[in-house]
């Protein structure tokens, strides 16, 4: 069953800031990313932990990190996102549903599904500029 949300969607702004030098990131000169060798990382050391009778506290999730074009170098492979298409629900949700097309499992091994509860239950400002994590 679907409804109908009068007056459209509340719309937040979000403002994300560069995990290396701490400035706000404009449109079109950053990203979100994640490198997919730490989510297989991950994995491994998910399964270790289940293995071995979960004692301890479990791995931590691979995090998105948000950067300036011009302050980071990536290592390959990654996923990245562009904070333009980023910068409120609508967009967080329209992300997420192409992100989950490719491959739900490996994204659920992320901090993303973190994130966006964050935004929708505490407003999720804060999130990538280093304050949760």
């Amino acid at each position: 069953m679907f409804g109908r949300i009068k007056g459209g969607l509340m719309k937040h702004q979000i403002e994300y800031v560069c995990d290396k030098c701490k400035k706000p990131i404009p449109n079109s000169k950053g990203f979100l990313w994640i490198n997919l060798d730490d989510i297989a990382e991950y994995r491994i050391e998910l399964r270790v932990w289940i293995t071995e009778g979960r004692h301890g506290r479990p791995p931590l999730k691979p995090r998105w990190k948000a950067h300036h074009g011009k302050c980071v170098q990536v290592r390959e492979p990654i996923r990245s996102v562009r904070v333009e298409s980023v910068r409120d629900e609508r967009g967080l949700m329209r992300v997420t549903e192409s992100l989950m097309q490719k491959d739900a499992a490996w994204l659920s091994l992320t901090d993303w599904l973190d994130y966006l509860r964050s935004v929708a239950y505490v407003g999720g400002t804060e999130w990538f500029n280093g304050s949760p994590r």
